[in-house]
């Protein structure tokens, strides 16, 4: 910073900054000493924070069990890593997203063998409502893998069905509507 004018002005000038730096710095260190003795550690804003941080961490943790889960359910493929990882932590969720994935396959079969539209209506509605009876009676987790897997067993279903036509047409010339008739 430049300063201009007498020399009298910029030597007070000047002292009036370094008087402030030195106020400004002693300060700090006698602010220091306050945190040293008070301790940050024991204050309650600062156990607070950490029980908050750790709640986060947590809920993050059960969120990625919890996709984990669902990818298995749904009978994707999910990383040796991640099935450890959901072992260590959740072994118990780990067996029940197994036994949905299992249920899908099974909707899966049941749906390809299925000879009408209201017969797959029949195997699907059925399904749901089962994993909302097990949801809304009994276990919750593994009514909502059970949703998952029925879920994507629909999907794979209609899916696949798409790529077929869904109605036979007709060849027949006879049958067949003509646009505009051309005789000689």
């Amino acid at each position: 910073m430049k300063i201009n004018g007498s020399p009298t002005y910029v030597k007070m000038v000047k002292g009036l900054i370094d008087h402030q730096k030195k106020s400004f710095e002693g300060t700090l260190k006698s602010n220091n000493k306050l945190f040293k003795e008070k301790s940050i550690e024991q204050s309650p804003e600062m156990q607070q924070m950490r029980r908050l941080l750790e709640d986060k961490k947590k809920a993050v943790e059960k969120l990625a069990t919890d996709q984990t889960a669902k990818k298995i359910a749904r009978g994707e493929m999910i990383t040796e890593d991640e099935r450890e990882k959901l072992r260590a932590t959740d072994p118990e969720k780990l067996r029940k997203a197994e036994e949905a994935n299992e249920k899908r396959a099974s909707v899966s079969r049941r749906l390809a063998n299925a000879k009408t539209k209201t017969e797959v209506q029949a195997i699907i509605a059925g399904e749901k409502s089962m994993a909302l009876m097990i949801y809304d009676k009994g276990d919750q987790v593994l009514g909502e893998l059970y949703l998952e897997a029925v879920g994507k067993a629909e999907v794979d279903y209609y899916q696949g069905k798409k790529s077929e036509p869904t109605a036979i047409r007709d060849t027949d010339d006879v049958k067949r509507e003509r646009l505009f008739d051309m005789r000689l």
